[in-house]
């Protein structure tokens, strides 16, 4: 992966932004969208912060995100089942 872990932590800032400027009730679908996608990139920012790379698909991205969430403390499992669960949400 070439991008840079900042470069993921702006992008899921940006479509956080997005999200927030959206109304739930209006658009539900694009809401859940632009969510699931802000915490795949933040997903995909901390791995690249914290390893040499990240998985390259969104189901290797979220088994791998949740193995190295697993032994950092409840707050982080959390994190990972959250985005496990953006996964279902937004299929």
């Amino acid at each position: 992966m070439t991008d840079s872990h900042a470069e993921h932590l702006a992008k899921a800032e940006r479509l956080l932004r997005q999200a927030q400027a959206l109304s739930a009730a209006n658009a539900p679908e694009s809401v859940i969208h632009l969510c699931y996608y802000a915490r795949f990139h933040a997903a995909t920012a901390v791995l690249l912060r914290h390893r040499d790379n990240a998985a390259l698909t969104h189901t290797g991205l979220i088994e791998t995100f949740g193995q190295f969430a697993k032994d950092r403390g409840e707050i982080a499992r959390q994190h990972g089942r959250a985005l496990n669960r953006a996964e279902d949400l937004r299929l």
